[in-house]
């Protein structure tokens, strides 16, 4: 499947296409995606809220450290959008992701990036198992697998962990209903992730 996109410009509130890069006159537009956070309100009450966490550098499997939107049609077949590419590798977006939905949720007193010496009373491991745009007989579907670890960072101690998948169908199966697909399963995750703290 191949993406045959001729313009670029902004699509729907979620979807963010950031430029068009032309290499030369005979070069193809190249259409940039990332994901956005869903406005929500900050949450009132926690436990956590004169603490601080840490947001850890995700971990994932070597074909999502690129900035490559994969297709997949087969667990041993698959293929990525050729001229469209996420805003970061999957890692650094989904880090930056995490990292807006806890600041703005009031959960915790402040979030740490990961290469800060600071010491935070938190830390906060992602597993990125996938992420990826599911083609299959009766149509397509985003797939979002992310593990979460929530560890005491000065006796690191585990305190919870939570695994949290989702399939999402499309609307269509080509790439503009993966990403509109794949922004609902983030806004989902946004909640739960959440919910799932605050607990």
């Amino acid at each position: 499947m191949r993406d045959t996109m001729k313009t670029v410009g902004w699509m729907q509130p979620a979807i963010i296409v950031v430029m068009t890069m032309l290499l030369g006159s005979c070069s193809k537009p190249v259409t940039i995606y990332s994901i956005d956070k869903s406005p929500s309100q900050s949450i009132k009450h926690s436990q956590y809220r004169h603490k601080t966490i840490k947001i850890a550098y995700p971990k994932s499997i070597k074909d999502m450290m690129s900035r490559d939107i994969v297709i997949k049609y087969a667990p041993n077949r698959q293929s990525i959008y050729s001229q469209s590419f996420w805003a970061e590798n999957i890692n650094r977006l989904t880090m930056s992701y995490i990292t807006e939905v806890l600041e703005s949720s009031g959960i915790f007193k402040t979030t740490i990036n990961y290469s800060s010496y600071i010491k935070s009373d938190y830390l906060l491991e992602i597993y990125i198992h996938q992420m990826h745009h599911r083609i299959h007989k009766s149509g397509s579907t985003a797939v979002v697998s992310i593990k979460f670890n929530l560890l005491d960072n000065y006796s690191y101690r585990l305190i919870k962990t939570k695994r949290f998948e989702y399939h999402m169908p499309t609307k269509s199966s080509d790439l503009q209903g993966y990403i509109q697909a794949n922004q609902k399963a983030f806004d989902r995750l946004q909640k739960d992730l959440i919910g799932w703290i605050v607990k």
